[in-house]
């Protein structure tokens, strides 16, 4: 969420009123936060586009796991909100082709405007050799699985290059209905899996980047220009409307990519 600051505690000096803050909020008009767990929004980002701050987050967690080199060939599978992202942060880390794939028209579009140099409308499971011709055989370094459905992982596996890796970026849910491949044992291909949670608070020996470096970072990137979120938000509401924008993602979820909720 992105809201203006009314009130501050006592020994806050940091901030005042009328200063523009984001972070991760409740679905409220109004809400209490701890400094720490808040920031300054930057003059030249829209309250919309600083609302983004911790989806963005989560998919750096993603990327990051990811250990992206340059050169890299990618596959994302879902083209969701964190797919759309996903999509720009692999080209940021020096990713030379982006193929995403969805059964969605729409979120292709959407892909294709973003930096995908192939969108695939199909399953997974038909798309090997598409992603073969468009990286000269070798297959993907880096696959992500971004669908949440425990059915993709076997499909998403033989995507993988020899030695590559999978990504699951996206609880299934049920993870005992996921299945791996021979792809594993006899290919070597790695399974990485990422959490929202796994950053701590604050870096230590085995985390460099805290969640609010990440949400930080993902603000600079918006400031900058070098990530565009503006046009993902495909809806706008306003809360008193919120049981229709929900009836919406819930009868027709491919129609909807970004859904904001002004609380003016």
């Amino acid at each position: 969420s992105c809201g203006v600051v009314i009130e501050v505690g006592e020994g806050v000096t940091d901030y005042r009123r009328g200063d523009r803050v984001a972070g991760n909020f409740p679905h409220a008009s109004h809400a209490v936060k701890p400094v720490e767990r808040i920031h300054k929004v930057p003059d030249n980002v829209s309250d919309s586009d600083a609302s983004w701050v911790h989806l963005g987050k989560i998919v750096q967690v993603g990327t990051r796991a990811a250990e992206h080199v340059l050169g890299d060939s990618v596959v994302i599978i879902g083209l969701g909100i964190l797919g759309q992202l996903a999509i720009q942060y692999a080209r940021i880390n020096g990713a030379e082709t982006v193929i995403a794939i969805d059964t969605a028209p729409r979120r292709l579009e959407f892909a294709q405007s973003h930096g995908a140099a192939l969108t695939l409308n199909m399953t997974a499971d038909k798309a090997k050799d598409d992603v073969k011709r468009a990286t000269n055989g070798l297959l993907a370094d880096v696959v992500y699985d971004i669908t949440g459905h425990p059915a993709v992982l076997a499909t998403a596996l033989p995507l993988a290059r020899k030695f590559g890796k999978v990504v699951l970026l996206g609880d299934p849910g049920n993870p005992t209905a996921q299945h791996i491949t021979s792809d594993v044992i006899a290919r070597g291909v790695k399974i990485v899996g990422v959490h929202d949670g796994h950053p701590s608070e604050l870096p230590n020996g085995l985390v460099r980047w805290s969640a609010m470096q990440m949400e930080k970072l993902l603000l600079h990137y918006v400031s900058t220009g070098q990530l565009r979120v503006s046009d993902l938000v495909s809806h706008r509401s306003r809360p008193e409307d919120a049981q229709e924008m929900y009836d919406v993602l819930e009868r027709d979820r491919a129609s909807v990519m970004g859904a904001v909720f002004d609380w003016k």
